[in-house]
């Protein structure tokens, strides 16, 4: 029994490869290395659960998008934005944070609100809000050739008005560098449910017809990722009734992630951790790292820069100086920075520890590298606006 429980393990493990294979997508083991990285969020979620519940106009909304707005400053992201909005006579804030693309021209938008109904709101939406956190720790410093933006959006329990807004008053219908657009949304599986072990993959079906399509297709990548990159199965299922659908009506490009499982502690003050499959969790956020990863084109950018250090620059979109630490063990170092055509427009040589840059040049993205005394090599990218 023993030799027969061992060779069933096998055929079990061989089918289920022969399955992953036969996808469109091709496994590609820097993707699979990469996602390792991701970390368990249970600290996070147990923080924003001690936040409390986050309905409009109340302390704990308003507590949540500056431990928010905090984090996205402290990891470090390219440029936060603050979409404000009143609904109910109180003022309400979408919050931005995102990457610069090589190619300025193209960006992925990931969504995730972070207001409850009925309680802290630990799966509907702490699983969406810290997927979220934790892919963009994951992806500071690595190059991108799309740009990656996280959105937080508050009233969304409010039948969408903060994306409603947001859609009205600052994306418009006209905005061709939004490639399209993922929601995350309720992602922590229920705890004990036999059913944690699939994911829905989300697309459009509605009217308007004109995205349907691409939205199908960027569903079906995303549907394999999960299955190369997680152990989750993937179902693909309607998108209906969350933060993509105002993008949707406004012929966006969308697709999302929501759970499998039935959740009964849905808007409640039950909606804890304690409730959530934690494990599953992670799964998801794997998935959705996957995807991005792939989508920004990140993991072939990558190997020419393997050897290179991520650096912090402040403040970033840069108006007429920013600031830069050089590490001790760069010693004396030569800063350049290069137009997106490839040109260098800026020398400069730099000390150890913190330095001023005075950078008067036209508006757009730059991409800069750091040369230390022995060779090694730090880079970074600055937005110049005016």
């Amino acid at each position: 029994m023993l030799k027969w429980s061992i060779h069933k393990y096998y055929l079990f493990a061989v089918l289920t490869l022969v399955a992953k294979m036969s996808y469109g997508q091709n496994f590609n083991h820097k993707v699979y290395a990469e996602v390792q990285k991701v970390e368990s969020q249970e600290e996070l979620l147990l923080e924003y659960e001690r936040l409390g519940p986050k309905i409009s106009g109340s302390p704990g909304l308003k507590n949540t998008f500056l431990w928010l707005l905090d984090y996205y400053k402290r990891i470090g992201v390219d440029y936060l934005r603050i979409d404000t909005f009143i609904y109910n006579d109180e003022a309400h804030y979408n919050l931005v944070a995102g990457y610069l693309g090589r190619n300025i021209s193209r960006r992925i938008m990931v969504s995730a609100h972070y207001d409850t109904k009925g309680g802290p709101g630990v799966n509907d939406n702490g699983t969406g809000v810290t997927a979220c956190m934790e892919i963009a720790r994951l992806l500071r410093g690595r190059p991108i050739q799309t740009g990656i933006e996280f959105i937080h959006f508050s009233a969304e329990e409010n039948n969408l008005i903060g994306s409603q807004h947001y859609v009205n008053n600052v994306l418009g219908r006209n905005d061709s560098s939004l490639v399209f657009l993922l929601n995350l949304d309720q992602l922590g599986g229920t705890k004990n449910n036999s059913e944690n072990n699939k994911i829905y993959c989300e697309r459009d079906e509605d009217s308007p017809l004109q995205n349907n399509n691409a939205s199908n297709a960027i569903t079906q990548k995303l549907a394999q990722c999960a299955d190369l990159y997680s152990n989750l199965a993937p179902v693909i299922s309607k998108a209906y009734n969350s933060d993509y659908m105002p993008f949707q009506q406004a012929f966006y490009v969308i697709t999302g992630l929501y759970q499998y499982s039935e959740y009964p502690f849905y808007h409640s003050k039950n909606d804890l951790l304690l409730n959530i499959d934690i494990g599953v969790h992670k799964e998801v956020i794997k998935t959705a790292y996957a995807f991005l990863l792939l989508e920004a084109d990140s993991i072939s950018l990558s190997i020419s820069n393997k050897n290179k250090v991520a650096m912090h620059i402040f403040p970033n979109p840069v108006k007429k100086e920013f600031t830069i630490d050089v590490p001790k063990e760069f010693g004396e170092s030569k800063i350049s920075l290069t137009n997106t055509l490839g040109q260098n427009v800026f020398k400069k040589e730099v000390r150890v520890g913190r330095n001023k840059i005075v950078f008067d040049h036209d508006t757009g993205l730059y991409f800069g590298s750091i040369k230390g005394s022995k060779g090694q090599m730090g880079i970074f990218k600055i937005q110049k606006v005016n």
